[in-house]
């Protein structure tokens, strides 16, 4: 904390501390190796094999986001061109309020589906 004292406010806000330099100061061997083991476990981890398809499945050989009711669902009701608009429109809106080097990487993608999340709204 003491050399963030004179730091910018910026670069304090984008400032990261990695696992890797916390590692070392973890006194308890047994608690510093059981995190070692899971950062390794995470870093072997491939989102595409093990986190997409407990999220999405295929429905007309198209991927469509999993309903986990209560925490993610579709608005199957309210479905419809006139809905779709009104998420579209919410999506522009929230595109233009992006800095330009974060609509770069958002243009990179296209809405292919959209489900509730009610901590997060719209997944």
């Amino acid at each position: 904390m003491i050399g963030f004292a004179q730091t910018r406010t910026l670069d304090v806000w984008y400032a990261r501390l990695g696992l890797e330099t916390i590692l070392p100061t973890i006194k308890d061997d047994e608690a510093r190796k059981r995190l070692q083991r899971r950062l390794q476990k995470a870093e072997a981890s491939d989102v595409l094999e093990s986190d997409f398809p407990k999220l999405v499945t295929l429905e007309n050989g198209e991927p469509m986001i999993r309903d986990n009711p209560p925490l993610i669902y579709h608005l199957r009701e309210q479905a419809g061109p006139e809905f779709e608009a009104k998420v579209a429109d919410a999506f522009a809106r929230y595109w233009e309020s992006l800095p330009e080097e974060r609509r770069v990487l958002v243009d990179r993608y296209q809405i292919k589906d959209f489900a509730i999340n009610p901590d997060f709204s719209f997944v």
